[in-house]
């Protein structure tokens, strides 16, 4: 499929640069337009198709958007206070002042380049991605996202990853090597022939699940790209697992991007108003930054003292052969 690509701001020079960078670094496009009169891009849009269009925020009115598959908006840092009540306001918003591939990277976060190619979604119909979020990066999270993998895995084979910073199973699964995340990463920006092997590489086990242990080094998370995520789970779309359950703790493009492939996603959440408070806000940034449909998935689960003891009891079972209630098990759906 042929991607057309069309950038509108009053600043020639900055578009024509970055059009000139966006050509370079993606060769798929089939068709580059720049416009700096919105009448010439009003008459283009009366007949031609645009995949992708990039407004410049002094735009005032909204945009018809038939001829328009996506548009996303370049601020200049005042959007919100300025047009937050406009209808222009719906649209994906970037920073103009920041590098190309900065801009380029958000830009297909958003729009995943799959999508524009008319590939298939990362991930087909037949598996199953689950992402578990929480901003607390302790126990709760991996004890409850560990928990439900391992219920999946009682019947379907399932896939564990962990992308949070610190985490405590390489210590639990003591005595095993420390490959895990970060080989992962590596082998995503070489980006080899035998990518889906080199993963399968650092598979670790536990009974009937298999793991994808955490980053030797917590900062390495912070270089999984978007496009990092999207070859990552285009990768796992040809091995043969059924279930994918992804935990993440931290608000970057790239786990926003990821959040958005997952059919279903947990929002863990501490039981009082302070949390109640803290997902409102949470879910009004993401809608307002154009992340909506992640909002929609969310499936909040309050987690009190009765429930964070329980996975306290689990983790401290789930290595041994003793026979343990999983916390995660109620949500699990065959």
């Amino acid at each position: 499929m042929n991607t057309t690509i069309a950038i509108y701001d009053k600043d020639s020079n900055y578009s024509n640069l970055l059009m000139d960078y966006l050509k370079k670094k993606y060769k798929f496009l089939a068709q580059s337009r720049v416009f700096t009169n919105l009448e010439s891009l009003k008459e283009y849009l009366k007949e031609g198709s645009i995949h992708i269009l990039l407004l410049g925020e002094e735009v005032k009115e909204d945009i018809i958007q038939e001829n328009a598959k996506y548009i996303c908006l370049l601020s200049e840092g005042n959007f919100l206070n300025e047009n937050e009540q406009s209808d222009t306001s719906r649209y994906p918003t970037i920073y103009k002042f920041q590098s190309a591939e900065k801009i380029l990277e958000e830009l297909f976060s958003y729009f995943p380049l799959d999508r524009l190619q008319g590939k298939p979604q990362a991930l087909i119909q037949e598996k199953e991605l689950i992402g578990v979020f929480s901003r607390d990066t302790g126990i709760s999270l991996q004890g409850f996202a560990l928990s439900l993998a391992q219920e999946y895995s009682k019947s379907k084979k399932t896939l564990y990853i962990t992308l949070s910073e610190i985490q405590a199973l390489e210590e639990l699964m003591s005595g095993e090597n420390k490959s895990g995340l970060s080989e992962v990463i590596y082998y995503l920006k070489q980006n080899p022939s035998n990518l889906l092997q080199k993963v399968n590489s650092v598979i670790k086990h536990m009974n009937t699940l298999d793991i994808i242990p955490g980053a030797a080094f917590g900062p390495d998370v912070y270089e999984l790209s978007g496009e990092d995520i999207m070859l990552l789970l285009d990768t796992l779309n040809r091995s043969d697992y059924e279930v994918i359950v992804i935990e993440a703790s931290s608000l970057t493009l790239s786990n926003l991007g990821l959040l958005r492939e997952c059919s279903k996603v947990f929002l863990l959440e501490a039981d009082n108003c302070f949390s109640e408070a803290s997902q409102e806000i949470l879910s009004k940034q993401l809608t307002w930054a154009g992340w909506g449909d992640i909002v929609d998935k969310f499936q909040v689960i309050r987690l009190g003292a009765e429930e964070q003891l329980r996975i306290l009891e689990y983790l401290g079972q789930a290595f041994s052969s003793d026979s343990v209630l999983l916390p995660g098990a109620a949500f699990v759906t065959m």
